[in-house]
């Protein structure tokens, strides 16, 4: 049976990260796909811009200031209007710990950085596959 194909330019992604160079890769790993990307530095913005707008995908970065990325994703998962938008946790520092914390807060893949662009964009499309 054919699955209906991903277009890409119909999903919005939110690239949460506080360095910039950071947001600067993914959203150059994620342009020439042609999702709409959208971008900003911190968790509290991430929950801002949530609250007026609808996205696809979070792209979260575990390690922020104020507000790390598994509070985020916390967030996003106990609220119902929010729970069901896939996460994806990144940092440079991972481990069976943090792992476990992010299955904890309901994120729904890891990746560690530095990303490979090619497992980031197999990732997105699996985790925004019509069903």
């Amino acid at each position: 049976m054919p699955t209906e194909s991903l277009d890409p330019s119909k999903y919005v992604i939110l690239i949460v990260d506080d360095e910039a160079i950071a947001r600067d890769i993914f959203e150059g790993y994620l342009a020439a796909e042609g999702y709409h990307l959208v971008s900003v530095n911190s968790g509290w913005q991430a929950l801002k811009y949530l609250e007026q707008n609808q996205v696809d995908l979070v792209l979260l970065d575990v390690m922020m200031p104020h507000m790390d990325g598994f509070e985020v994703c916390t967030r996003l998962k106990s609220n119902a209007r929010w729970r069901q938008i896939p996460v994806i946790l990144t940092t440079a520092f991972w481990n069976q710990e943090q792992m476990d914390r992010g299955v904890a807060a309901g994120a729904e893949s890891f990746l560690p950085k530095p990303v490979n662009g090619n497992v980031l964009r197999t990732q997105i499309r699996l985790l925004l596959q019509p069903q």
